[in-house]
């Protein structure tokens, strides 16, 4: 079967083969499910396949919105909860659900039937034949389709719950949260095929203009300045164009937002692009890459959603500088590229088509339904719960995840 990867391809670029709907769309149907849906959906050829967070897994016909089956995990044993927060993965004809803290159950997509529980739960990741259920606090391998253990590391800790971008050669990169004297953020690398680490890139790694990290500038307690605290947004790392990408931000008396690239043998940064610099403001989700450019959703925290407090800025990576940037409302998830447009979607439900070379407002039309973040739910969605994809496109047609269920966009 034809599965669409998690954010267009294995290096979560937000990079989509697909054509989407470039020149206008209008609702054309709305697949309903029990309870919102913050998970990103599943398109695995003519279906799909949506969670939502009372723990039920939806599969539709990706045509007509109708049902084909449904599931409902039940309540777990350890607290009652079964909320599905994170995408589910797709091998075969298997889908991997993973319950918020529980476990992770495998379902048939053709039928619905229950194939397997597995006592772990995690994120899941289908890399080859190879599912990876990644946790705050491990990552653990399973052979496919027998689901034999392979590996399991516990180098590092507090990894956001989003798949990781993963390179052809099997190296992954997975992004840390932050919670206070726990985790202090960034991207943690490691071979998928032995599970083995090999690097780790921090905040104090990556520098703003005019910063400066020598090690004589240390104070007493061997930090550094406040002014130089840089960490990770909340969001997935992007493997494209031969670069890492991560959006950063410095707690200063105001926020401060940089995207930066990262060389992916060595971590080093080698690429900085600041939004606005002196501004309060935030970038918290995950950069698109696709043909020479890096999209990025700037968020000005200074003012109210209503007026246009998130912007969309298209950079020249080879200049570092912006090609164009448009306003367009809040921010609900990151921005995707499809065909000749990049789509962004707002809290509100409205999505808009941009033209990926003049910054053309193409369209916005409006599903009618808010789109939530994973914080609706989540005990610890600040710290380890990105505001991913909202938008998915296909050909001809884009699939938006609401408070509602899907809609779907023609």
């Amino acid at each position: 079967m034809t599965v669409t990867p998690h954010f267009g391809n294995d290096g979560r670029s937000g990079a989509y083969r697909a054509s989407g709907v470039p020149d206008g769309a209008q609702v054309a149907w709305i697949a309903r499910t029990d309870a919102p849906v913050v998970a990103s959906p599943v398109l695995v050829g003519s279906t799909l396949v949506a969670a939502d967070v009372s723990g039920a897994v939806h599969v539709f016909d990706a045509r007509t919105g109708e049902v084909r089956w449904r599931r409902t995990l039940g309540e777990n044993d350890r607290d009652g909860s079964a909320e599905i927060l994170t995408a589910p993965a797709v091998w075969n004809s298997w889908i991997f659900v993973q319950r918020e803290i529980g476990e992770c159950t495998i379902f048939d997509l053709r039928t619905g039937e229950l194939v397997r529980k597995l006592d772990h739960d995690g994120c899941p990741t289908v890399i080859g034949d190879l599912l990876l259920l990644h946790t705050l606090e491990e990552v653990r391998a399973f052979r496919l389709p027998d689901l034999k253990p392979r590996w399991r590391t516990r180098e590092a800790t507090g990894w956001v719950q989003t798949s990781p971008a993963i390179s052809e050669a099997g190296i992954a990169y997975a992004a840390l949260g932050n919670e206070a004297h726990h985790t202090h953020t960034g991207v943690d690398v490691f071979d998928v095929n032995r599970g083995e680490p090999l690097a780790f890139v921090q905040g104090g790694d990556i520098t703003f203009p005019g910063d400066s990290l020598d090690e004589d500038e240390e104070d007493e307690e061997g930090s550094h300045d406040d002014e130089q605290v840089v960490y990770f947004a909340q969001a997935h790392a992007v493997l494209a164009e031969e670069r890492v990408w991560m959006p950063v931000y410095r707690a200063e008396e105001d926020w401060t937002a940089q995207v930066v690239g990262l060389d992916p043998r060595t971590g080093e940064q080698t690429w900085g692009y600041l939004p606005d610099p002196g501004r309060d403001n935030e970038v918290d989700s995950a950069v698109a890459v696709s043909d020479g450019t890096v999209y990025v959703v700037e968020i000005l925290r200074d003012t109210p959603p209503e007026q246009d407090s998130a912007r969309l800025h298209a950079v020249d990576i080879a200049t570092g500088r912006p090609r164009w940037i448009r306003s367009f409302g809040s921010c609900a998830g990151s921005p995707v590229v499809a065909g000749r447009a990049v789509y962004v979607a707002t809290l509100t439900g409205a999505v808009s088509a941009f033209d990926t070379g003049t910054g053309e407002r193409r369209w916005t039309a409006e599903t009618g339904e808010e789109i939530l973040h994973p914080v609706y739910v989540a005990d610890f969605g600040d710290q380890y719960h990105e505001h991913g994809l909202a938008v998915l496109p296909g050909d001809g047609v884009l699939y938006v995840r609401t408070s509602a269920g899907v809609v779907a966009m023609r």
